[in-house]
C-alpha cells in the first residue's frame, strides 16, 4: 500500500465509565487513516491495533514510524534506540521494519501527531463536534455564501445517516450536498472487488481522476499565457547593437586630442604622432636650407 505508515496514540473518549486510548494509524502521502479505541497501551493493544490497521491498509508498508514508546524502544545507547524483542518479532511477522521519530522533530513526528489531532476533532465528543452542531455548520457556510456543503461523517452509518438528515433539513433546498465517507463503509469493498481492487487502490485511483485533469488545465493556460509573452516580446522593436554602440562614442575631429576623451588606442597613436612630429620638421629643414 505504500512505503511509511505512522502512528500515534490520543486520549479517546471515556466508554462505559472507562477512560479509552485512541490508536491513530496514518498511510504517508494519502488520505487514508485508521483509528480505533483501545483500553491502554500495552503490547498486547499495540500488535491488536497493528493487525487490524494492516488489514484495512490491504497490507503492510516497508516501514512504521511511531513515537518512542515503551512498547516499541526500551531503551537509548548512545543516541540508538533499542528496540523492545516483542515488536520485533511482530514487525517481522508482518514483514515490515518499525522505526521511531527523533524527539523535538517535526518533519518526523508531524505526520503522527496530525493524525491524533485530526482523529480527536472527528470522535471525542466536544461542543463544537457533536451531530446538531453539523446542521448550523452548514447554514453558516450557506450565510457566507458557499454553494455546497461536504460532510465528514464518523464512518458509522447510523450517526451519518442521522447527520445528513439534519443538514438536508436545514440546508438541502438551497446548497449542494456531500458526503465523503473515507472509504469507512463495508459496501466499498463489495463494489471494488468485482475490478480486483482494495478500497484504497480505489481512492488512490479516484484522486489521481480527480487531481491529473484539473493539473492539465493549469498546465494548458500556463503554457498560453507564455506562448503569448513570447509573442508579445518578439513583436517590440529593439535598437540594434551598432547604432547603441554609435551613440555612445563621442565624435573628434582629425589631428584633435582631448584629455579624458576616446579609447586607449587612440591616446597612444596621438603621443606617438607627437614624438614623431619633432624629427619631421627637423628633416625638412635641412633639406630646404640654402
Amino acid at each position: 500500500p505504500g512505503l511509511w505508515m505512522q502512528w500515534d496514540y490520543g486520549d479517546g473518549p471515556v466508554v462505559a465509565g472507562r477512560q479509552t486510548v485512541l490508536f491513530c494509524a496514518w498511510l504517508s502521502w494519502s488520505r487514508f487513516r485508521v483509528v480505533l479505541p483501545l483500553w491502554d497501551r500495552t503490547i498486547a493493544s499495540v500488535v491488536m491495533g497493528l493487525d487490524r490497521t494492516l488489514r484495512r491498509f490491504g497490507g503492510a508498508p516497508t516501514y512504521a514510524l511511531t513515537d518512542n514508546e515503551r512498547t516499541v524502544s526500551v531503551d537509548h545507547v548512545c543516541g540508538i534506540a533499542v528496540r523492545n524483542p516483542q515488536i520485533v518479532s511482530v514487525s517481522r511477522h508482518y514483514g515490515l521494519t518499525v522505526a521511531t521519530c527523533v524527539p523535538a522533530d517535526p518533519q518526523s513526528k508531524g505526520g503522527s501527531e496530525a493524525t491524533v489531532r485530526i482523529a480527536k476533532a472527528d470522535l471525542v465528543p466536544t461542543d463544537h463536534n457533536l451531530r446538531p452542531a453539523y446542521a448550523d455548520f452548514a447554514e453558516q457556510c450557506l450565510d457566507e455564501g458557499y454553494p455546497g456543503f461536504k460532510i465528514h461523517g464518523f464512518g458509522d452509518p447510523r450517526k451519518d445517516i442521522e447527520i445528513c438528515r439534519a443538514v438536508a433539513e436545514r440546508v438541502g433546498g438551497e446548497m449542494d450536498l456531500m458526503l465523503d465517507p473515507a472509504s469507512e463503509y463495508d459496501t466499498y469493498a463489495e463494489t471494488t472487488q468485482a475490478w480486483g481492487l482494495t478500497p484504497l487502490v480505489d481512492q488512490q485511483l479516484a484522486g489521481v481522476t480527480m487531481w491529473v485533469p484539473g493539473g492539465l488545465i493549469y498546465l494548458g493556460i500556463g503554457l498560453a499565457l507564455l506562448a503569448a509573452w513570447f509573442r508579445e516580446s518578439a513583436a517590440t522593436p529593439r535598437p540594434r547593437l551598432d547604432d547603441a554602440a554609435a551613440r555612445s562614442v563621442p565624435s573628434r575631429e582629425p589631428g584633435h586630442s582631448r584629455r579624458g576623451s576616446g579609447t586607449a588606442a587612440d591616446a597612444w597613436s596621438d603621443q606617438t604622432a607627437r614624438r614623431r612630429s619633432p624629427a619631421r620638421t627637423h628633416a625638412t629643414t635641412t633639406e630646404t636650407s640654402p
